[in-house]
């Protein structure tokens, strides 16, 4: 299998904020890939060369942030503010921001990759870390993070 079963994230719904990083190495990003589901809530996902974040709402419209995206390593945040904003953040960079209602009340659960259903993985994408935040992190934390990530796996950026 090429995805890893996500536990609810309970602790998550109805969160006033929340930040999702992860760090990855990307194959084939011409094909749509999800990369990360949690059910009715968020999803990471590639298409046509650009990374897409959707955060889920109840009975409203999915939002959805893009940034072009790299074959190669790369990091991607979404950090959510309640009734704010949503914010995509590529290695270490904001690159769409647009405003935010309140989170789904719907419990978090899913899929880190997508197994045998729709938009699986490319052979070769390798996942290095995820992490989430009970927060939103600042542009600097997450500029930090990016950097640390790319000295821990020792890693240069690829086009």
């Amino acid at each position: 299998n090429n995805y890893i079963n996500v536990p609810e994230f309970t602790e998550l719904a109805n969160t006033a904020e929340v930040t999702f990083e992860m760090a990855m190495n990307l194959t084939n990003i011409q094909s749509t890939q999800r990369i990360l589901y949690l059910g009715n809530f968020l999803e990471f996902f590639v298409r046509n060369g650009r990374i897409n974040t959707d955060l889920h709402f109840d009975g409203l419209p999915r939002e959805n942030l893009q940034g072009t995206a790299n074959t190669g390593f790369i990091t991607f945040a979404a950090v959510f503010k309640a009734n704010s904003y949503q914010r995509l953040f590529i290695n270490g960079v904001q690159v769409a921001n647009t405003s935010a209602g309140s989170p789904s009340s719907v419990p978090a659960s899913g899929t880190i990759g997508q197994g045998k259903g729709k938009y699986p993985m490319a052979d070769g994408s390798k996942f290095y870390n995820m992490r989430v935040y009970k927060r939103a992190l600042t542009d600097e934390e997450l500029a930090q993070n990016y950097e640390v990530d790319r000295a821990r796996f020792g890693i240069t950026e690829v086009s």
